[in-house]
């Protein structure tokens, strides 16, 4: 499957200047280097703290263009009223630009796909290389982990895709991802057949 350039992983000057320069810092490693490369940079992005309210506008609306080019990612405010019940930490953001940048890798033919997931209110970025699947997550900066699929993770996901708290796609908005609105229920507006693609 390749990725389609939807509207917020487009290749973009900004998105390709960012990652050529990964690719010369890690001149000669493995490609997985370089994606961790790009991980660890994307996952320590600024916080920008934020009212529910005024992510309204941003959640799940940037993008990878406009996260990597500000180095910003909106995350909602400690002590706001929906602070626990809409957890909002920045991984969507930081999915987006990673699998933006990564979208850059597969049209060079340096992965074979790149897909957003997310599972309950968790955001993650999945890619295939050499005919293995792995997992890129950046829920805290400084602690980003990518690591190879095992047969139990993929059956996790294959069975809570079947309850609906788990979907993957293109980007946010291919999962049904497109504003605070689906924050819970995203998984809901993809068809069953859909939700789960990296078999």
């Amino acid at each position: 499957m390749r990725l389609r350039p939807g509207s917020l992983i487009r290749p973009t000057p900004t998105v390709i200047r960012f990652v050529d320069k990964h690719v010369e810092r890690n001149r000669g490693r493995p490609t997985r280097d370089l994606i961790q490369s790009m991980a660890n940079e994307i996952s320590a992005f600024r916080k920008v703290g934020m009212s529910h309210r005024e992510l309204i506008g941003w959640y799940a609306q940037r993008p990878a263009d406009k996260i990597i080019s500000s180095g910003a990612v909106a995350v909602i405010k400690k002590g706001d009223a929906n602070y626990e019940t809409t957890p909002i930490v920045g991984c969507v953001c930081h999915g987006t630009a990673l699998v933006g940048a990564l979208r850059v890798l597969l049209d060079r033919g340096m992965i074979d796909d790149a897909l957003f997931a997310r599972r309950r209110g968790r955001s993650y970025v999945k890619y295939k290389e050499g005919g293995e699947w792995y997992k890129v997550d950046m829920h805290r900066a400084g602690d980003v982990r990518v690591r190879r699929y095992t047969r139990e993770m993929l059956k996790n996901e294959k069975n809570a895709a079947a309850k609906g708290t788990f979907a993957e796609g293109n980007e946010a908005h291919d999962i049904g991802l497109t504003g605070m609105s689906r924050f819970h229920d995203f998984a809901q507006h993809v068809p069953p057949e859909r939700r789960f693609l990296s078999w």
